[in-house]
């Protein structure tokens, strides 16, 4: 659609200067409500920092894994590490990130208070960055009658020709997320379970809205994408774990009601 600019001689990515700007909201949302919170927004920066390097690391690995079959012991070295940095998959990045917080949660004295602080903002950086997919022309939808032509888009196959905009219907998707989750966290509904409740609702949505993209070059598992195959797993990870903590905590208060009754 529009996939850059140019800038004193230099092509400027629209794609990533979209990512750019979901950074920059995700990261502000994140800091204000920090402060609101009473915690050092500096514990909330190095806390996104630490998830920024997770992100990087696993949609990067996710993609290299999903296009395994284009690499060949006989290429150098550097075509694969130039594989690497050719894309990125969202939902390597969301396990990267969650991870590796995980990982380091002792070092952050307000993790819980943190992480249900910045949940919200992860919706809020993807609206950006599916935005930054239509306009670049990459994540493109199926084939329909209504929809946009690109014509300059880095994949070949997706010119030409009238394509859904899945790429808004996914901004709006995860607008909405972004939204209902604020007004969960303002409203301290579901707060220490907030970010279970995100991938869990992100997971249904992506799972149906999978139907309708066209670029099944990344990769299909039993005849369904890759991406459906880990909102499955996730839907029933998460459901589980939600599941147990519920279970717990209705027996917690049945002993309370029982030791009050003595």
């Amino acid at each position: 659609m529009f996939p850059y600019f140019i800038f004193l001689d230099r092509h400027i990515g629209m794609y990533q200067i979209m990512v750019l700007l979901g950074i920059f909201s995700a990261g502000l949302y994140s800091c204000v409500f920090s402060k609101k919170e009473k915690i050092n927004y500096m514990e909330t920066i190095f806390l996104l920092l630490t998830a920024c390097i997770g992100i990087v690391l696993g949609s990067h690995i996710l993609y290299v894994f999903i296009n395994y079959k284009s690499i060949s012991l006989t290429q150098p070295f550097y075509s694969i590490i130039q594989l690497f940095f050719s894309g990125s998959v969202f939902y390597g990045g969301l396990i990267g990130g969650v991870s590796i917080t995980y990982i380091f949660r002792k070092k952050f004295i307000h993790y819980k208070k943190i992480t249900a602080i910045a949940t919200p903002a992860i919706p809020l950086f993807h609206f950006f960055g599916r935005i930054g997919c239509f306009l670049y022309g990459c994540c493109y939808g199926t084939k329909y009658s209504f929809g946009f032509i690109f014509n300059s888009s880095p994949v070949e196959i997706a010119n030409g020709e009238t394509r859904l905009p899945i790429q808004l219907i996914e901004a709006v998707f995860n607008f909405m997320l972004f939204v209902l989750l604020h007004k969960l966290k303002d409203k301290k509904l579901l707060i220490h379970h907030l970010l279970y409740y995100y991938i869990l609702f992100y997971s249904i949505g992506r799972f149906f809205l999978e139907f309708l993209r066209g670029d099944e070059y990344r990769g299909k598992i039993c005849g369904i994408s890759t991406s459906q195959l880990i909102s499955v797993f996730l839907i029933i990870f998460i459901g589980n774990i939600l599941y147990r903590k519920k279970r717990r905590n209705n027996e917690d208060c049945e002993k309370v009601i029982e030791n009050s009754e003595r």
